[in-house]
């Protein structure tokens, strides 16, 4: 009803990162969540938000890189197509490198991010939550992705 941003999350999600320091620009990044994962504090309210995304006929939503380009050191635009409620649209997300080192204790080899970024809910067909919800939904996210072995995909 635009008198408060609602903050919700996604608790369920898988992905991969494939990164070539010589070749930073080429990086892919592919996320896929599940929309029965969505988590508001509030368990009812969780299943009435999942159900606008209709979760049976569409059970991913996924994003898929296209192209990263550098606007400042450790800052960048990572464009991709997102698929959300079986509509496929560009998206560009504004990312923040936060660094790269050993995880806890060294449990691995750890890169971290930051990133924004903004949709309309309309764009991709999704109309629940009217008139109490509005159109366009900031997207926040912080992901950390632990390198593999040799050859394969950070995730």
């Amino acid at each position: 009803m635009g008198f408060s941003n609602y903050t919700m999350r996604f608790k369920g999600l898988t992905g991969s990162f494939d990164y070539d320091p010589a070749g930073w620009d080429k990086t892919k990044v592919t996320i896929n969540v599940d929309p029965k994962s969505i988590e508001t504090t509030e368990l009812s309210f969780d299943r009435t938000v999942a159900g606008y995304f209709e979760p049976d006929k569409y059970p991913s939503i996924t994003f898929v890189s296209t192209g990263l380009t550098s606007n400042a050191p450790a800052r960048g635009q990572l464009d991709g197509e997102l698929t959300l409620h079986g509509v496929t649209k560009p998206v560009s997300l504004d990312v923040v490198f936060n660094g790269a080192g050993p995880g806890l204790l060294g449990a691995g080899t750890r890169m971290g991010f930051s990133g924004t970024g903004r949709i309309k809910r309309s764009d991709f067909n999704i109309t629940g939550g009217r008139p109490f919800a509005g159109d366009e939904v900031d997207l926040a996210f912080e992901v950390e992705f632990v390198r593999k072995g040799r050859g394969e995909p950070a995730q």
